[in-house]
C-alpha cells in the first residue's frame, strides 16, 4: 500500500491508495447500457491474461507520451442479455490517429462486431453524477454515485447502486475553519499557563457518515491534551468519502501551537 502527503491549508493529509490505472492522466473505459453512453473505472482487459493490449499497442506504434502513461487505449464495453461484451479497442489518441484494433485478429469468439468477456470475473463499476473536482486521492476521482455490476465469467450475476459516495465538510474545505472552531470551544480554565510555545497535533479519521470520524490528540501537557481532545471531539461533523462500496481512508492533521497570547485573544 502506498501513501501520498499532501499540504492542502494547515492540513497535512495522509491518503493511503493502490496504484490505480483510471487516474485523470488516463482514458477511462466506456461502457454501453441501454441507450447511455458511460464512463467505467473498472478495466476488465487487465484480466485476461491471454493478451497484453498495451503492448499489442505499441509494435503497432502507438507510444506513451509522458512518464506513467502506461494504458495506450481506450476500451468499449456493452451490457446486453445480462452479458458484458467488448465492442471496440480504441487508440488513446484515435482522434489524431484513427487507429482501432481489429478484434477479429485478437480474439477467436469473434461474432456479430463484439467479443464476450468470458475471461473477465469482478466487480464493474459505473460512476453516475457530480465528482470530487480536487480529488481527495491523486489516483481516481470520487463520484457521488455508482453502479456496481458483478460479473462471474462474463455473466452479469448481481446490479447494484450506490449514493451518497461522498460528503464534503466545511471544515476539510473551508480555509481555518477548523482551527478557529477548536480554538474557539477551548475552555482555557482547563489550559495552565504556557511558559514560551506549546505544539500540539490533532489528527483526524474519517468513518462512514459525516458524524462518524475519530480524533487523537498529542501534545507534551496531559491537562492540555485532554481539553483539546474534548473540544475537537464537539465537531459537528466531518468529511467522509467511498469508492467502490469502501472508505477511502483519509487521514487529517491539524497542527495548532499554543501561546498565552492566545488566552487574552
Amino acid at each position: 500500500m502506498k501513501k501520498a502527503i499532501f499540504t492542502i491549508l494547515f492540513f497535512s493529509v495522509i491518503i493511503g491508495h493502490s496504484q490505480n490505472p483510471t487516474s485523470p492522466r488516463h482514458l477511462p473505459d466506456i461502457v454501453i447500457w441501454g441507450s447511455d453512453t458511460l464512463e467505467t473505472q473498472t478495466i476488465p482487459l487487465y484480466q485476461n491474461k491471454k493478451l497484453d493490449i498495451d503492448k499489442y499497442l505499441w509494435k503497432k506504434g502507438i507510444r506513451p507520451k509522458y512518464w506513467g502513461d502506461v494504458k495506450l487505449y481506450q476500451a468499449e464495453w456493452e451490457i446486453k442479455d445480462d452479458s458484458l461484451y467488448l465492442s471496440n479497442i480504441y487508440s488513446k489518441d484515435y482522434e489524431k490517429d484513427k487507429y482501432k484494433v481489429n478484434l477479429d485478429s485478437l480474439f477467436n469468439n469473434y461474432k456479430n462486431g463484439l467479443v464476450a468477456a468470458d475471461w473477465f470475473t469482478g466487480n464493474f463499476f459505473i460512476p453516475k453524477g457530480k465528482y470530487i473536482r480536487k480529488s481527495v486521492s491523486p489516483g481516481f476521482r470520487v463520484f457521488e454515485s455508482e453502479w456496481k455490476i458483478t460479473v462471474e465469467r462474463g455473466k452479469i450475476i448481481g446490479v447494484k447502486f450506490k449514493t451518497n459516495n461522498y460528503y464534503e465538510s466545511i471544515y476539510t474545505q473551508k480555509n481555518d475553519s477548523l482551527k478557529k472552531f477548536i480554538i474557539r470551544e477551548i475552555d482555557w480554565v482547563n489550559i495552565p499557563v504556557i511558559k514560551g510555545k506549546e505544539k500540539i497535533q490533532i489528527r483526524f479519521e474519517i468513518g462512514n457518515s459525516k458524524k462518524n470520524f475519530k480524533i487523537s490528540v498529542e501534545a507534551n501537557n496531559d491537562s492540555i491534551k485532554k481539553e483539546f481532545k474534548r473540544a475537537a471531539e464537539l465537531l459537528p461533523e466531518f468529511s467522509y468519502y467511498y469508492r467502490h462500496g469502501e472508505i477511502i481512508n483519509v487521514k487529517y492533521t491539524l497542527p495548532i501551537t499554543l501561546s498565552e497570547k492566545m488566552r487574552k485573544e
